[in-house]
């Protein structure tokens, strides 16, 4: 029984350490921009250098002092969904950039496109589209940790 507690034990730890690939440019997250003001302002906004903090391996730059602060608080509400790569492509086993200028909120969470027409075929079943998309993500973060 103390074998097979110690097993999950070590399993849940690795699992909850494990690395998900976050899409970067030169270390950059989201291509700069500040996923906090996606929430708040219901636009894309660029990051400042000033503004910058470390997480999940990458750069993440901010408008603000204070959208920084809320995004070290709490960075899982912020950080977009599948890594920042393009929550479409994802959906059919495909990691692409994205363009900052593309994406929406549903549900509470952040997704990112390669074009403004990859978010409006999104939109037409973006709950099918997640689920699929969620699914391929699983299996791109599992060989990630590899």
């Amino acid at each position: 029984m103390k074998v097979v507690v110690l097993i999950l034990a070590i399993l849940i730890s690795s699992w909850a350490n494990a690395v998900q690939p976050v899409f970067a440019i030169d270390g950059v997250a989201v291509r700069g921009f500040d996923v906090v003001a996606y929430f708040t302002q219901q636009q894309p906004v660029p990051g400042k250098l000033e503004f910058a903090t470390q997480w999940g391996g990458v750069s993440w730059q901010f408008s603000s002092q204070q959208n920084l602060e809320q995004f070290r608080d709490d960075p899982e509400r912020y950080v977009p969904q599948f890594g920042g790569f393009c929550s479409l492509t994802m959906a059919h086993g495909s990691s692409i950039p994205i363009n900052p200028e593309a994406w929406a909120i549903h549900d509470g969470r952040l997704y990112l496109f390669i074009f403004p027409a990859a978010r409006e075929t999104w939109q037409m079943n973006p709950k099918q589209l997640i689920q699929r998309a969620e699914s391929r993500w699983r299996t791109v973060t599992a060989q990630s940790n590899r």
